[in-house]
């Protein structure tokens, strides 16, 4: 059965080391926020960017999810 695209990025976070979407290691915005020192991208200065913009626009959840973190951070 083939996946949704809120499953295929399914994933706990950048910082996370357990459930990751696939292809989390080769995702450029999880090298973006770990090689910041960042826990999300919602803790960034430059948020939301283009390339999380980018990844977002298919699961638009993820985006209300980061808006939340980003407010109580």
């Amino acid at each position: 059965m083939k996946k949704s695209v809120e499953e295929m990025t399914d994933c706990d976070g950048c910082s996370a080391d357990r459930r990751l979407f696939s292809g989390a290691l080769d995702c450029s915005v999880r090298k973006c926020v770990t090689g910041k020192g960042l826990k999300t991208c919602a803790h960034c200065d430059e948020y939301p960017c283009k390339p999380l913009m980018s990844m977002l626009q298919d699961n638009p959840s993820q985006k209300s999810q980061l808006d939340i973190l980003r407010a109580i951070r």
